[in-house]
């Protein structure tokens, strides 16, 4: 597993990492079933989702057919 680093926000004394949407406007448009797929990874495999979306690459696999 690699190690990332990241830079935190501190908000009544919790740390927020401080994480952008590269790919925003193709999240926007993704459709039926990037949609659906969307839904899947964030309720069924977490952890698959918060890789993806820290390393840029949950569009990428969204707009997969």
């Amino acid at each position: 597993m690699a190690i990332i680093d990241l830079e935190y926000t501190e908000i009544d004394g919790l740390l927020y990492p401080n994480i952008e949407i590269g790919d925003k406007e193709l999240l926007d448009n993704l459709g039926t079933y990037g949609t659906l797929r969307l839904c899947y990874l964030y309720e069924h495999k977490p952890e698959m989702y918060r890789e993806l979306l820290i390393t840029g690459k949950l569009a990428q696999v969204l707009r997969q057919h």
